[in-house]
């Protein structure tokens, strides 16, 4: 039965690349009708997987060279449909998800070009607005969210519907790219994260922004918290840790950048715990019936790891971490004796940080 199963993932694969082939030679050709493409997209069926077939490495991986020829195939022909019938209902909606495809394929020039094109005989309408963001994202890959030419771009996408949460999203990049610098362009991302606030305060990403400005607002200001250790069942607060360097690590258990940082964190606590450091782990870990809470001591008692732990509960969710700006994890924060914020990067800095600090009175 496994053995047919992989034979008809495999046949799916040929059968992908031939029609995908055969696609490719029609659009350097006359454009087949609209309904010959709709009718052979709604015959597309994606490929299954049997749950049970999870640990057979031949077959996950048939199953995932066909979705992805299945990806390949429905992108070609969203493109001949436009082609086709630019005016054609599903255009709108097949359109954008060619152009993720081609995003998560490292083809973003290609969408840049594609969009271009389209934005050129579609000025408005819901298929220029879809071209539009698309074009901000692709120009976000191919010039960095920091360049003018994608400043321009979600200007652009704002100026054909300034309520469209979609733009907040592209602001949101702009001073995502600042924060994650290499060098300090802390004032470029306080004031992109203040600009979301402004022309968007009710969308979803306004709340990550507003965390994010807080952070920067909280440089030498009190760090504050207050919560019951999962692992002991201690009450933890800041008040109680003032005159320590406490590093404030927020992390989960599923996320393998911060696990694969556990180790030398570890190093990190056992040579500065008698020096006055404490460290205090935030996890984001999964509701508690999602199984959270559970791996999180597991993996706390498996690692030995002998800082307390504030479990939220609520995964990305969770409040506390939320507040904060949070969403992008490992994110180290540093607070100084006086219980003061003293740097929201401290990920890869903090053999310089920690010595420097417990010098100061």
């Amino acid at each position: 039965m496994r053995s047919l199963r992989l034979a008809g993932l495999a046949a799916t694969v040929v059968l992908s690349l031939h029609l995908s082939a055969g696609t490719a030679t029609a659009q350097n050709a006359k454009p087949r009708p609209a309904d010959a493409v709709l009718a052979e997209l709604t015959a597309m069926q994606p490929p299954t997987i049997d749950p049970k077939d999870y640990s057979n490495q031949e077959v996950v991986k048939a199953y995932r060279e066909a979705s992805g020829k299945f990806a390949e195939k429905r992108a070609a022909l969203a493109w001949e449909l436009y082609q086709a019938d630019a005016k054609n209902d599903q255009v709108a909606t097949l359109l954008p998800e060619r152009w993720r495809w081609l995003l998560q394929t490292q083809k973003a020039d290609q969408v840049v070009t594609e969009t271009k094109s389209v934005l050129k005989d579609h000025s408005t309408g819901p298929l220029a607005m879809t071209a539009a963001y698309s074009h901000a994202e692709a120009v976000g890959r191919t010039k960095g969210a920091g360049s003018a030419e994608y400043l321009k771009a979600a200007d652009d996408f704002r100026a054909m519907d300034p309520k469209n949460e979609k733009g907040a999203r592209l602001y949101m990049e702009i001073g995502n790219d600042a924060f994650y610098s290499e060098t300090d362009r802390s004032a470029d991302a306080l004031k992109a994260y203040k600009r979301v606030l402004e022309l968007y305060p009710e969308s979803r990403v306004a709340k990550a922004a507003t965390g994010k400005v807080r952070q920067y607002e909280t440089m030498g200001k009190p760090f504050e918290f207050s919560f019951t250790d999962a692992i002991t069942g201690k009450t933890i607060t800041s008040k109680d840790l003032k005159g320590k360097v406490v590093v404030v690590d927020f992390w989960a258990t599923w996320c393998g950048p911060c696990v694969a940082d556990m180790p030398h964190m570890k190093d990190l606590y056992k040579e500065y715990k008698d020096r006055g450091v404490e460290f205090v782990g935030i996890s984001l870990d999964n509701p508690e019936d999602k199984g959270g809470l559970t791996k999180l001591k597991e993996f706390v008692q498996k690692e030995e790891i002998g800082w307390p732990q504030y479990y939220q509960g609520k995964g990305w969710e969770s409040e506390f971490s939320t507040s904060w700006g949070i969403n992008s994890i490992p994110a180290l924060f540093v607070v100084d004796k006086n219980g003061n914020l003293y740097t929201n990067q401290g990920r890869g800095k903090l053999e310089e940080i920690i010595p420097k600090l417990l010098k100061q009175d």
